[in-house]
């Protein structure tokens, strides 16, 4: 099933090519602004509205439909990222914090498990959960493992 933001059946090709200008805009993006930027202009120099056929082409085709879909699709990409990262960090920590307790103080895992519990305090459920989705498996996927 293609992505909201794909071309849909029967879109034309220069009315995909508008729309990609307009989903390229980021989250401030607007008709008169695309279509400046379609015409070669920088998009501080809209004028006041767009031409009718591209508000009837957005209706038409869902513009701002697909691009809130795009929009959403980023931002859950972007926070699965931050949350690996941020995963991948914890299990640094740990490994070293297991190692040094091994190499200083082979006794000391009472205090390892105590802090590591004031730690499961501080993450949020939220990002529990979205943890658990970036890592089905209990390991960050490969492409968003960070480099050493």
């Amino acid at each position: 099933m293609p992505n909201a933001w794909d071309q849909q059946e029967g879109e034309p090709d220069a009315t995909y090519n508008r729309f990609l200008v307009y989903l390229g805009m980021g989250p401030s993006r607007s008709l008169t602004k695309a279509y400046a930027v379609h015409q070669g202009k920088p998009a501080s120099e809209a004028r006041r509205n767009a031409p009718g056929c591209w508000l009837r082409l957005s209706k038409r085709w869902r513009w701002v439909e697909r691009v809130r879909a795009y929009d959403r699709a980023v931002m859950l990409e972007a926070n699965r990222h931050t949350m690996a990262k941020l995963l991948h960090g914890i299990d640094t920590i740990a490994l070293k914090s297991i190692r040094e307790i091994e190499r200083t103080n082979p006794n000391g895992w009472k205090q390892a498990v105590e802090g590591l519990a004031l730690v499961a305090e501080l993450i949020p459920t939220e990002s529990a959960a979205t943890a658990a989705l970036a890592c089905d498996d209990g390991k960050p996927p490969e492409n968003l493992i960070p480099p050493d």
